[in-house]
């Protein structure tokens, strides 16, 4: 159990670095003849569920979301999800003699929803507009964007709540759609964080200079885990 910051970051990046491992290997079956575009990336998918100690028992779910982030680098919409309490092997066994009753314990008590995520692939200039991003709410309200490349934001959509989301990517990247500056509309649902856009870009890359780029880190870590 870590006993000071430090030794939380270090387990932390660990835990990235072991997702990111993952993810490159099983990118690599999936895509295999075809398209290089998603290379060692995930191709988009709907659902990204994590367990284990690390994620489940980090201080705050928004540091479980980042490192979720950045260990899988999801594309295009999906959701985020927390297994908390491991409870995912148990329903898989449940699953094969009552699929119905361990459906019912997944929607209701299995896993807590982080939040739907937008990421972009792509890389541009540090600041320049990446996305153009009109939400609606339920309620009638709406609201406007314009989201610079390398950022992390967050958008105010509470768990049960939907919206519909307008993406209008520049012509440097794609929202999941395997073209870039291609828009799209769809429905979300909200979470435990709300609706987050994650800008930074595919392949996700830092600043070469050190200042830089725990100045960056701390950015996307005061926006999504603070």
């Amino acid at each position: 159990v870590p006993e000071t910051e430090e030794e939380l970051l270090l387990e932390q990046a660990a835990a990235r670095e072991a997702m990111a491992l993952t993810r490159e290997r099983a990118a690599r079956r999936w895509l295999k003849g075809e398209t290089d575009f998603y290379r060692d990336l995930l191709p988009p998918v709907d659902l990204i569920v994590g367990r284990g100690g690390v994620l489940a028992e980090a201080p705050n779910v928004g540091q479980a979301a980042l490192m979720l982030l950045d260990g899988m680098q999801p594309t295009g919409v999906c959701t985020l999800a927390l297994d908390q309490t491991s409870l995912l092997p148990q329903l898989g066994a449940l699953a094969a003699v009552q699929p119905q009753a361990a459906a019912q314990v997944l929607l209701t008590d299995g896993l807590l929803r982080l939040g739907t995520v937008v990421s972009l692939t792509g890389t541009g200039k540090a600041g320049s507009v990446a996305l153009n991003l009109r939400v609606k709410y339920d309620d009638g309200q709406t609201l406007r964007a314009e989201v610079p490349y390398g950022s992390l934001e967050v958008v105010p959509l509470m768990t049960g709540k939907r919206a519909t989301v307008e993406l209008r990517p520049t012509a440097q990247f794609d929202v999941g759609l395997g073209r870039k500056g291609k828009g799209a509309t769809t429905e979300v649902e909200g979470g435990a964080l709300g609706l987050i856009v994650d800008a930074r870009g595919r392949p996700l890359s830092l600043p070469e200079e050190e200042t830089a780029r725990r100045t960056k880190v701390q950015e996307w870590m005061a926006e999504l885990a603070s």
